[in-house]
C-alpha cells in the first residue's frame, strides 16, 4: 500500500468548515431572532452567518468519515478504542471540566453583581451529563455514538459490494432527514449518532467514488452548494421576516434538504480538488480549535459592554476567534505530542527515584552475584546478546537480568543466565502506572548482588530507577550520549553509581559498544561478534513447510515504512523468476500491522503463494520462521537484527539515518555469519538522526506530502532486485 500522504483538499475543508462554524457562533447572536429596536441589517447579517455556514458541520462528519473508514487498521476494537480515547476523548472531558468550572465561576460573578440567575452549579454537571457542558460540545459528544460503530462498519463495508455500501449511505441520508423533521427527540450521549450517522457514511462513500473517477467539474459542484446555501439563506429570512416560524420544516438546519444538497456538493468538490498548499498545518489543530473557540467568544461577549454593529462586529470577533484559538490549539497539540507530556514523566520519575533511593541504600552483601540491567527494545536487545554471553563466563556466583518483558523470553531460551526478571516497560515509563511501579520496587528489593551493571548506552531515566532499587555493593554504568546526559533528570541519577564506564563519543556500531563496555567491566579484551540466538525446537509449530522467503513490510513509523505497493511488486518479479519460483511468500509482522497482510494479499496477484503470519506469531516463534527462511526482506526494524542471530540472510530497505551505529554491522569476528545487506542510497542528510540535526525542512515537507522519508523513498524495486540477485 501507498503510505498515505496528506490528502490537502480535505485539511482545506476542514480549516474552511472551521472558520464557519466560528462565524456560525458569533453570527447566531444576530441572526436567531429580529430585534425590533434595531437596524434591519443587523439580523441579515447575523441570518447570513447562521445559513451560509450551516455546511460546515455536515462536512465535518463526512470528512472524518472519509478518513477513518479507509483505513483497515481501524476495525481492530482495542486499538481504536484506544486510540480515540487518548485522541479525542480524554482532551473532550477535560475541556468539558473546564467549561463546567468556567461556567460555574461565571455564575458566582453574576449573583455578586445582583443579577437574576435561576442556574445552579448543578445544573451544569446535569447538562455535563447530558452531553452538553457548553453549547458546541454536542458535537463532540454525539460522535461517541458513531466512534463506537467505526469498527463495525469498517467490517460490514470490506463485506458488501461498494454499490450497496452506497445505497445504504443514500438511505440513511433520507431517513435521517424524515427523523430530524419529524421528531422532538434530542438526547447527545451517542444516540443523536445514529442520525448525524448519514453524513459519516455518505463521507466515506464519496472518497471512494472520487478516488476511483476523477471529474474537471470540482468547482462548479462548489459554486452550485453554495447557491443552494443562498436560496435556503433567502427562504429562512422572508419567512422569520413574516413570522411563519410554524412551518418548522423551514428551520431544520443540518438536515435540510437544501443543506444536505449543498454540503455533499461542496464535499464532492473538494473530494476532487488538487491542493497544493500545506492546509494541514492549520487542520491538524482544528479538534482543539473547536473545543476551545466557543468559550473565547463567551468570554468576548461578556468582557463587551453593550451589542455592537455587526458590520464590525462580526470580523473582528471572527478574527480574534480564530488566533486566540489557534495559539492556545498548537500548545495543547504540543501536549498531546508529548513535548511538554514528556517533562511529566521526568518530574514523577525523578521524585520516584529520590525516593527509592531514602529506602534502598547500601547492601553489604557477601555474594559474588551481578545484575545486569538492559531495557531497551527488542532489536536493540538481540544486538547486546554477544556481548552479554561475556558477563557468565567463569563467573561463581549467578547472572541475573532484568530486561524489557518483551525480552525476557529471548534471553531465558539464550541459557546465559540464570535468573531472568521481566519489567513491563510500557506500564514503568507511564506516568498512572504507580501501583505497577511499587510493584517493581518492591520486587527487586529483594534482589541482592555484588555488582549491578546498567547496559544500555542511550538509557531513560526508567533504567536508573531499577538501578537505585537493586541492592549492590557497585553499581555500574555505561556512559551515555550527549543528547541523554545533558539533561536535568541525570543529575540525579548520576549519585546511584559508583562507576561511569567511557565510550568513544564517535560513531561506533552498537555491537562493538556493547563488547567494549563488557570488556572494561569484566577488565580483559572482548572482540565484537554477531549475536547468536539458539534454536527453540518448542517454537516451530508455525513454520511453513514449503520453502519460502520474508517479507517484513511493517516498521515501528510509518515514514519508516517503504510502500507496500513496491513489496507487492518486488513479490511478483520473484516469482516470474525461475531461481524464485518455487518459493512462497511469507509474510511477518507484529499484530498492529496485520491490515498490512490483508492489504498485501488483495493486491497480490498470485494468492495461493502467500502464506501470512502477520499478527499471528509469538516472538520465538517469529524468529523460527525467520531462521528457516531462505531470505528475508525488511525495512528497519527487529526482523533484521532476528534474521543476522540466526544465519538468514537480510535484506533491509532503509534510509542512513543512523549510518553506523545499528547498520551495517561490522564486527571483529563474523566467522562466516551472514550479515545484513543494506539497500540504501546515499543522501547529503545521512546520520541526521545520529548527529543530532533531525530531519531536514525539505525532508518534513517530503514526508508531509508523501508519507514516507525522501530517503527511503528513493529505493526501487531495481535496486533490492540487484541486491537479491548479487547475493541468492
Amino acid at each position: 500500500m501507498k503510505n498515505r500522504a496528506r490528502e490537502e483538499n480535505y485539511d482545506m475543508l476542514k480549516v474552511i468548515a472551521m472558520i464557519c462554524v466560528m462565524l456560525l457562533h458569533i453570527g447566531d447572536d444576530y441572526g436567531v431572532y429580529i430585534v425590533s429596536d434595531e437596524p434591519v441589517y443587523f439580523f441579515s447579517l447575523g441570518n447570513i452567518c447562521v445559513t451560509l455556514t450551516t455546511f460546515a458541520v455536515p462536512c465535518f462528519l463526512m470528512t472524518s468519515g472519509a478518513m477513518l473508514l479507509s483505513k483497515p487498521k481501524n476495525k481492530n476494537f482495542k486499538l481504536f478504542y484506544k486510540k480515540s480515547f487518548f485522541h479525542v476523548g480524554l482532551p473532550t472531558l477535560l475541556v468539558s471540566a473546564l467549561y463546567v468550572c468556567y461556567n460555574t465561576v461565571k455564575l458566582y460573578y453574576h449573583i455578586s453583581l445582583g443579577m437574576d440567575v435561576t442556574d445552579t452549579p448543578a445544573t451544569y454537571f446535569a447538562e455535563w451529563l447530558r452531553g452538553e457542558p457548553f453549547y458546541h460540545l454536542w458535537y463532540m459528544y454525539m460522535l461517541v455514538g458513531i466512534y463506537l460503530l467505526v469498527p463495525i462498519l469498517i467490517r460490514i463495508k470490506e463485506s458488501l459490494d461498494f454499490e450497496i455500501w452506497k445505497k445504504i449511505a443514500e438511505f440513511s441520508l433520507v431517513a435521517a432527514m424524515i427523523l430530524w423533521g419529524t421528531s422532538s427527540f434530542k438526547v447527545h450521549w451517542g444516540l443523536e449518532g445514529s442520525v448525524y450517522l448519514a453524513y459519516f457514511l455518505m463521507g466515506d462513500v464519496l472518497r471512494t467514488y472520487y478516488s476511483r473517477h476523477q471529474e474537471k467539474k470540482t468547482a462548479a459542484k462548489i459554486g452550485i452548494g453554495f447557491i443552494i446555501l443562498i436560496l435556503y439563506c433567502i427562504a429562512r429570512e422572508y419567512l422569520i421576516r413574516n413570522d411563519m416560524r410554524q412551518y418548522q420544516f423551514a428551520f431544520m438546519g443540518n438536515f435540510h434538504p437544501m443543506v444536505m444538497a449543498a454540503a455533499i456538493l461542496i464535499f464532492a468538490g473538494f473530494s476532487n480538488l488538487k491542493i497544493k498548499k500545506e492546509w494541514h498545518r492549520v487542520s491538524e489543530k482544528s479538534f482543539y480549535m473547536y473545543l476551545l473557540h466557543a468559550g473565547i467568544i463567551d468570554i468576548m461577549y461578556n468582557v463587551l459592554p453593550e451589542r455592537w454593529n455587526p458590520i464590525c462586529f462580526i470580523p473582528v470577533m471572527l478574527i480574534v476567534t480564530f488566533i486566540g484559538s489557534y495559539f492556545a490549539s498548537t500548545v495543547l497539540l504540543a501536549i498531546q505530542k508529548k513535548k511538554f507530556a514528556l517533562l511529566l514523566v521526568d518530574i514523577v520519575s525523578v521524585a520516584d527515584l529520590l525516593f527509592i533511593r531514602m529506602r534502598n541504600r547500601k547492601n553489604g552483601t557477601k555474594n559474588k552475584d551481578m545484575v545486569l540491567v538492559r531495557l531497551d527494545a527488542i532489536g536493540d536487545f538481540v544486538m547486546w546478546l554477544d556481548a552479554a554471553k561475556e558477563f557468565g563466563q567463569d563467573r561463581e556466583g549467578k547472572l541475573v537480568l532484568i530486561c524489557n518483558q518483551v525480552c525476557s523470553e529471548i534471553a531465558s531460551n539464550t541459557g546465559y543466565f540464570d535468573e531472568v526478571i521481566g519489567v513491563n516497560y510500557g506500564k514503568l515509563r507511564h506516568t498512572s502506572q504507580v501501583k505497577y511501579r511499587w510493584s517493581v520496587h518492591n520486587l527487586l528489593r529483594n534482589v541482592k548482588a555484588n555488582q549491578a551493571v546498567q547496559c544500555t548506552y542511550s538509557k531513560e531515566i526508567f533504567s536508573d530507577m531499577v538501578m537505585s532499587a537493586v541492592a549492590a555493593n557497585e553499581k555500574i554504568t555505561i556512559d551515555s550520549p550527549e543528547t541523554i546526559s545533558s539533561r536535568w533528570t541525570y543529575r540525579f541519577a548520576k549519585p546511584i553509581y559508583q562507576k561511569v564506564i567511557t565510550t568513544p563519543k564517535e560513531h561506533v556500531m552498537e555491537i562493538h559498544r556493547n563488547a567494549l563496555f563488557a570488556g572494561k567491566v569484566l577488565n580483559r579484551e572482548i572482540q565484537s561478534g554477531v549475536p547468536f540466538i539458539k534454536e527453540v525446537k518448542a517454537a516451530q509449530s508455525k513454520v511453513p513447510e514449503e520453502r519460502y522467503f520474508i517479507l517484513f513490510p511493517g516498521a515501528s513509523e510509518t515514514e519508516r515504512m517503504w510502500q507496500l505497493d513496491r513489496f507487492v511488486e518486488l513479490a511478483m518479479r520473484l516469482h516470474k523468476r525461475a531461481e524464485y519460483r518455487e518459493l512462497k511468500c511469507c509474510l511477518c509482522g507484529g499484530k498492529e500491522e496485520a491490515h498490512l497482510g490483508e492489504l498485501f494479499i488483495e493486491k497480490y496477484a498470485v494468492k495461493e503463494k502467500v502464506i501470512n503470519r502477520m499478527g499471528r506469531t509469538s516472538l520465538p516463534e517469529l524468529i523460527e520462521i525467520i531462521r528457516r527462511a531462505e531470505f528475508i526482506v525488511t525495512n528497519d526494524t527487529s526482523a533484521v537484527h532476528f534474521a543476522a542471530a540466526v544465519n538468514t540472510q537480510a535484506f533491509c530497505i532503509w534510509g542512513p539515518w543512523e549510518y553506523g551505529r545499528f547498520l551495517p554491522y561490522t564486527v571483529d569476528r563474523q566467522e562466516n555469519r551472514k550479515l545484513p545487506i543494506m539497500c540504501y542510497h546515499e543522501a547529503e542528510c545521512r546520520n541526521c538522526l545520529l548527529d543530532g540535526s533531525g530531519k531536514t525542512v525539505e525532508c518534513k515537507q517530503y514526508i508531509s506530502k508523501r508519507g514516507i522519508r525522501k530517503c527511503l523513498d528513493a529505493v526501487t524495486v531495481d535496486d533490492v532486485m540487484e541486491k537479491l540477485d548479487q547475493t541468492v
